[in-house]
């Protein structure tokens, strides 16, 4: 996530991509990767590929949510604000039209893949699926 980077050159950790990814429908974990100081603070996030192939995702469905996960991240905006304690904390404002739009994409290209359950709504995250 170093790439991603804002104006005032503040990096997306992996801590936030994992909440952004997860409003928009998409759940992975944080990880740290080499080159990371602690583990407090990952800047790498890990997508479980056997869950998503045992789903029935192939390769054409992977590059698809491949596709989604990047377009949710590169429409953050990261950005560093002083603390009550004068130290900085990095945020991110996530662009709101991908993460509105990703859970219906996740939902065709798992429906494509030949999903094995019928989501229903029944609460978050899912609830972003069936907003109108």
């Amino acid at each position: 996530m170093r790439t991603i980077q804002g104006a005032d050159g503040t990096s997306l950790s992996g801590d936030q991509a994992a909440r952004i990814l997860d409003l928009a429908g998409i759940v992975l974990n944080r990880n740290t990767i080499p080159g990371d100081k602690s583990a407090f603070d990952p800047s790498g996030i890990r997508l479980g590929t056997p869950w998503i192939t045992q789903r029935g995702f192939d390769e054409e469905n992977s590059r698809q949510l491949a596709d989604i996960i990047a377009d949710v991240l590169l429409a953050c905006a990261p950005h560093s604000v002083l603390s009550v304690h004068g130290k900085p904390q990095r945020r991110a404002k996530a662009g709101l039209r991908y993460i509105e739009h990703s859970p219906r994409t996740c939902a065709g290209a798992g429906q494509s893949a030949g999903l094995d359950f019928v989501p229903t709504e029944h609460g978050y995250p899912h609830f972003l699926l069936h907003r109108r």
